[in-house]
This record gives C-alpha cells, structure tokens and sequence, in this order.
C-alpha cells in the first residue's frame, strides 16, 4: 500500500482505511491484530525492515500460520512510500516446534503426518522402532496401519481399530468434527497390555494432511476400570 504522499497529508487516513479493511476481512486473526498494526506503524516510522509471525486467513480455509516480512520502500518517480509485505505459510514449521515440545514434555508415544490423497506418511518418534511403534519410513499408511493392528493391537480390539482407522474412516469422521480419536489396546514386547489413544485432526484440509498422534491412556484406563469395580 501508498501510505504517505510527498507532502505527507495521505499518512493517516490511507493507514486508518488499511487497517478498518484488515479487521473487516478478517485476514488477520483478532489475537495478532493489535500486533500486526504496530508492527506496521513502526514500519513507517522507521523504515526499517521487520518480520511477524501471525495467524492469517487468505483462503477462507482457516486460520494458518505465517511469517511476513514487511518493508518500507519509496518510490522516486510519485514520491510516495509503499509498504511491501511477502508472507510465506510456516504452519508445518510451527507444527514441528509443537512436536519437538510435545516429545520433551513426554506427552505422545509418536507423531504422524498422512497425505490422504496419496497413503503417504511420515513419523516422528522419541523412542527407537519398538513392538508397537510403525515404521519410521515413508510409506503406504494403509497398508502399514493394518500390518501393525494384525501384529500389536490385542485381538478383542483388532476388527473396530481396523475399521476406526481406515483412512475412508477417519476422513469422514473429521468432516464432521475437527478431532477423531481410537483407543486401543496394545501388546508391548514385554507381553503387557498398554491402552493408546491415537488421535487424527487436519493440519491443512484443503491440502488433506493430517496429523495423528498418540499418547499412552493406560492409568486413566486402569482408573477407570476401578472405579467400574467399585460400582
């Protein structure tokens, strides 16, 4: 945008329009909007180049994360200053800082990307390839996931998971809400039996990614099977 002329009179109502149409829209979530105006208007002040990370939405798809580097820069023929903004999506990059977050704080046994669209995946483990842990390599989710349900998921619970966890399955269910969870049981190498939760919600839905994770429920569901006793 043109936010100043040569005599200086456009600055104010040019950056009041800029910002009522940023708000109007909706582009700029409404937590980084007081951030994203100081940014700018320090821009101008300045001159000096800066960098935001915000949640934006430029698709209509949502809320994503981005980082936008902002400049000043006058143009010699009109004499205005134009503010010029390239803002490029990071959101697998702020998704990999919860991950790497996620694993230090010891809240999942693993973390998976999946292109629907193609049965593509990759995992990101904290621990070495175990008895209940899929491959680490990139592969067919399909058939990996049913390999893996045959090998570790305990028998009662192999037919519901097998279903529960197709990837026709789990691309309904996140159509109608932004989670889906399966809980299981697991046979570990030592022969005992954990309980998992494995939970699926998109990262970028257009783009049918979908990130799963999974974390051990086993004391919640033993706490739970007391409490059944008891009653």
């Amino acid at each position: 945008i043109s936010y100043t002329s040569q005599q200086g009179k456009r600055e104010k109502i040019v950056m009041q329009q800029f910002f009522s149409s940023i708000q109007d829209s909706q582009m700029i979530h409404p937590d980084y909007g007081q951030l994203f105006k100081e940014t700018v208007e320090r821009i101008t002040r300045t001159k000096k180049t800066e960098i935001l990370e915000y949640l934006g939405n430029y698709d209509e798809q949502g809320y994503s994360w981005y980082r936008a580097v902002f400049r000043s820069v006058k143009n010699k023929e009109d004499g205005n200053q134009y503010l010029i903004g390239i803002a490029q999506s990071i959101d697998i990059e702020k998704h990999a800082e919860s991950l790497i977050k996620s694993f230090t704080e010891n809240e999942y046994d693993f973390i998976m990307f999946i292109q629907a669209d193609n049965d593509a995946y990759s995992i990101y483990s904290p621990s070495k390839t175990g008895s209940s842990f899929p491959s680490l390599q990139f592969s067919s989710y399909e058939n990996d996931r049913l390999k893996n349900t045959m090998l570790y998921v305990i028998e009662e619970d192999r037919d519901r998971v097998i279903d529960q966890m197709s990837l026709t399955t789990v691309c309904r269910e996140l159509e109608k809400n932004p989670v889906y969870s399966v809980f299981m049981g697991v046979r570990e190498k030592d022969g005992r039996i954990s309980r998992k939760k494995v939970t699926y919600s998109y990262i970028q839905k257009e783009q049918k990614l979908i990130r799963v994770t999974r974390s051990d429920v086993t004391l919640l569901y033993e706490q739970e099977q007391e409490k059944r006793d008891v009653l």
